[in-house]
């Protein structure tokens, strides 16, 4: 029986050696781009991913104040399965000024994302009942979107 060489091996190892290098490919995905609801120092928001309406074991996605430099935020999310998201923010009056309006807010709203698709997110703090905005690349909201009124464990979560 003959064993092989070393260049034989070497030889070998270089044929195999794409195989073992090679990236396992990506699953499919799409992409957030979270923008933030507030930018003062006494400001902040977040956004946190369900996958179910009750807010049970959430994944906050984005957190802002003031050390977040960009005010923006971009993540991949699973796609095919409903996506609720619960938007949260908080604007801190100040000090000696008599509080007008709002001082924080709570928006949600659910979708199915699709592959290879990218949506924008944002929660408009100006506009009545805080409504959190998805829009895909062409600026329209998605055909499987739907606003909630956050409730029960949703109200709380954070």
């Amino acid at each position: 029986m003959r064993t092989p060489t070393l260049p034989a091996l070497l030889a070998l190892a270089a044929f195999c050696a794409p195989a073992w290098s090679a990236e396992e490919p990506k699953p499919p995905s799409a992409q957030l781009r979270i923008v933030s609801a507030t930018s003062g120092i006494a400001q902040s928001s977040s956004v946190t991913r369900y996958a179910t309406e009750t807010c049970e074991q959430g994944e906050r996605l984005a957190r802002f104040n003031f050390t977040t430099p960009s005010g923006k935020k971009e993540v991949e999310v699973p796609i095919g399965a409903r996506l609720y998201l619960v938007a949260y923010a908080h604007v801190e009056p100040p000090v000696g000024a008599q509080t007008v309006g709002k001082t924080s807010c709570r928006g949600m709203a659910s979708f199915v994302p699709e592959d290879g698709k990218v949506y924008e997110v944002k929660h408009d703090l100006k506009a009545r009942n805080c409504p959190l905005l998805v829009t895909d690349a062409s600026g329209a909201a998605p055909a499987t979107l739907q606003k909630h009124k956050a409730a029960g464990a949703c109200k709380k979560a954070d």
